[in-house]
């Protein structure tokens, strides 16, 4: 399962990327504006799930890791938060395994609460919380004039039968 998840995250990355040059392609403007607001936020969240799980040595412990719906981000911004949290993550799951995927740890939420979450639940909320706002985004760049492009699993996944 661990191989998997590994999988699952070159897919997300490829497709955030992808999101982010759509993005690039609309016109600038509220759509824009709201579609970059939302590709920062899903990153942001990202890296801090990373640091809920792996703790602040895996992506360091500064205030902004904190600030999951961050403002005043450009599109230039996004794609270098996007490789520094690629980066992050790439080292944290090259040391993944089986019986870490199953560990619970705990945490506490944005709203302060504590919870415990095993980090296998961690890891598909972080990937479907991101196939959920790049369909957002999607919407926006549509709306905005630029061109969407098909961030779908499958698109990734299928291979052409020759």
């Amino acid at each position: 399962m661990y191989l998997r998840f590994r999988r699952l995250f070159e897919y997300d990355d490829e497709s955030n990327a992808k999101a982010i040059s759509a993005i690039r392609s609309a016109r600038p403007g509220p759509e824009q504006e709201r579609a970059i607001g939302i590709m920062a936020h899903v990153l942001v969240a990202r890296r801090e799930w990373l640091r809920r799980i792996g703790g602040s040595e895996a992506v360091g412990d500064s205030p902004q890791a904190r600030d999951v719906f961050p403002t005043g981000f450009g599109i230039n911004d996004l794609e270098r938060l996007l490789s520094e949290v690629r980066a992050y993550w790439q080292d944290w799951l090259a040391n993944l395994s089986e019986a870490k995927l199953r560990q619970a740890y705990d945490y506490a939420s944005t709203d302060g609460k504590r919870w415990t979450t095993h980090i296998e639940d961690s890891l598909t909320h972080v990937l479907l919380h991101g196939a959920y706002h790049r369909g957002q985004i999607a919407m926006l760049v549509k709306s905005g004039g630029g061109e969407v492009v098909p961030t779908d699993f499958i698109i990734n996944a299928r291979k052409p039968v020759v």
